[in-house]
């Protein structure tokens, strides 16, 4: 080796290392360990989650929506709360930044063909789309921006004051319909804080430093085509880092079977393969994957699995959003949740579900009935519907977990259903 290749070398790796103590690129683990202190409740949430997984190991992905589509579209909701003109990032970036979301998540990015050819196959087309809201909670219509200024300054112990005004940020919208991304200051170099799915409503959201959010449009290198995002919003399905926050002991898990086992975070960009303390043999570490700390630049693609775990917290605690109003124009007539005007029993169930209806008015009334994988098992409209209770014959269907959505003509439901 030369002496100007070693120097060369040696430069780059001091510049590594001082960019990485320079950025923190993601701080949900950190932040996720406070919520459980202060939520005790998210812990056997999390535990319940895993069980779904387990059921969804062996069963087809189907995508599918309340309506009728065949890709899930998230409606999203910008919080730009900002203290100075910087800050207040441009409509055009935000829009960079929902279009760089669909690409990742669509398998639309130009740059999957750098994946290794070892790893081509394991490319997920997840099948979850983003658009910015039109409806806002109370029915009227939004560009599904919000600018709100600010005096107050956010890091990670306190970046929950960002997502409510008494606390001199945006109130967050229901996130049972939309997806609250929040873009502000956020001091000690940290990119973006995400939120689990098992956490508590009041919180669950994902905030960005605004320096890191869009694609281009005067963002910073090397974290400038929008993938904070990316790696955020993957932890909003709950994703985990790829090498499993475990200290580097290589006994951590990502719980996703597809992706190798790893010692660390890698910051920068490397060449394939790339082996560290937990792969001294095979193919190396995935650090091209989104949910590594790779720069924007150099990583590409989820894996298959990691898209069953992202559909599976889609169809689990996140399932609600199948009935979210957010991308419905407003026509004057709002539809509501009408969950507290129907009840299903026994839950769990085994061979009869009752299901009770009890509206204020006359309705027809449809009824679906999806397995876990998003098919529909049983459908039936009821018409002129008031006071009645229906029995399904479920004693065909397989155990596990079932969701019900009920519909009206001017409200829906969704209700989960355990099968035995």
């Amino acid at each position: 080796m030369t002496k100007n290749i070693y120097l060369t070398l040696i430069a780059c790796f001091i510049s590594i290392m001082i960019h990485a103590q320079a950025t923190h690129r993601c701080a949900t683990t950190q932040y996720w360990e406070q919520h459980k202190l202060e939520f005790p409740e998210t812990v056997a949430k999390e535990a319940e989650f895993e069980k779904l997984m387990e059921l969804m190991e062996n069963s087809p992905i189907v995508r599918s929506n309340a309506r009728g589509a065949s890709i899930i579209t998230i409606p999203v909701v910008v919080h730009v709360v900002y203290t100075n003109n910087a800050q207040n990032i441009s409509t055009a970036r935000i829009n960079s930044q929902i279009e760089r979301l669909n690409k990742d998540f669509n398998k639309l990015n130009s740059d999957t063909t750098l994946v290794p050819t070892v790893w081509k196959p394991l490319i997920a087309d997840v099948g979850i789309e983003f658009a910015l809201a039109v409806r806002d909670p109370q029915g009227n219509a939004t560009t599904g921006i919000l600018r709100v200024p600010t005096t107050s300054s956010f890091n990670v112990n306190n970046i929950n004051n960002v997502k409510s005004s008494a606390t001199g940020g945006s109130d967050i919208w229901d996130r049972n319909s939309y997806l609250n991304l929040y873009v502000c200051n956020i001091s000690g170099g940290i990119l973006g804080i995400s939120q689990f799915p098992n956490g508590s409503a009041t919180t669950d959201a994902i905030a960005f430093s605004y320096q890191y959010f869009g694609d281009g449009n005067g963002t910073l290198s090397p974290y400038n085509k929008g993938r904070t995002a990316t790696h955020e919003v993957g932890h909003w399905f709950n994703l985990r880092h790829i090498w499993g926050d475990d200290g580097g002991s290589c006994s951590g898990s990502d719980f996703v079977a597809d992706t190798p086992n790893q010692g660390g975070e890698n910051y920068g960009c490397f060449t394939f393969p790339l082996t560290d303390n937990c792969t001294a043999t095979g193919n190396g570490v995935m650090f091209m994957n989104y949910m590594d700390y790779t720069d924007d630049a150099c990583m590409y693609f989820f894996t298959t699995a990691q898209k069953t775990r992202m559909l599976a917290a889609l169809n689990g605690p996140r399932s609600q959003l199948f009935n979210s109003l957010g991308l419905v124009p407003p026509t004057g007539l709002t539809t509501v949740d009408i969950g507290n005007f129907v009840q299903l029993y026994p839950n769990p169930a085994q061979d009869v579900l009752n299901i009770d209806f009890n509206f204020n008015e006359v309705s027809d009334v449809t009824l679906t009935l999806n397995n876990i994988a998003g098919q529909v098992v049983f459908y039936q409209q009821y018409y002129q519907a008031l006071e009645s209770n229906q029995q399904i014959d479920i004693s065909s269907l397989n155990a596990g977990i079932y969701f019900a959505q009920i519909k009206t003509n001017n409200g829906i439901a969704t209700k989960r259903v355990i099968i035995q």
